[in-house]
């Protein structure tokens, strides 16, 4: 016998038959325990040093100080950033801030390093120690694919 969807109506005839049920009330065959809900949790695991390679558009809130950096330290990793070429004036500054908060934070030296460049070379030779275990790409990130 197929079983009413949700959506359709449930006619206590076919509750009767269902369940064997004579009575005239509420059909409970349709009624079913809500499921437990699944414990889902967020953990911020810490990995091991991420390297971020600065975008060059938008420097404020792609490059330096972007999201790719502030997620990496929220988890508990050190973060090494190579600024984009394009803006190395704004990199430092920016740079110079979140220096200036990790010390002001209590957490270790070292935790945030930025390598500032004037060309790509900084960025290749990052990517060949592999001395980090995570890395955040710009979009087009053709410095750091070579």
């Amino acid at each position: 016998m197929a079983v009413p969807s949700a959506s359709s109506s449930c006619s206590r005839k076919w509750c009767a038959r269902a369940t064997g049920s004579t009575r005239r009330s509420t059909p409970r065959c349709l009624i079913a325990p809500p499921l437990p809900r699944p414990d889902l949790r967020r953990i911020n695991v810490p990995v091991g040093p991420v390297a971020v390679f600065g975008a060059s558009n938008f420097p404020l809130a792609f490059s330096v100080a972007g999201g790719d950096t502030a997620s990496a330290l929220a988890a508990g990793c050190p973060v090494i950033v190579k600024g984009h070429p394009a803006h190395p004036g704004t990199g430092e500054l920016v740079a110079r801030a979140i220096a200036a908060a990790v010390a002001s934070s209590g957490l270790p030296a070292g935790v945030f390093s930025y390598l500032p460049g004037d060309t790509n070379d900084l960025g290749g030779a990052l990517v060949a120690t592999r001395a980090y275990r995570r890395s955040a790409l710009p979009a087009r990130a053709a410095a750091a694919s070579r």
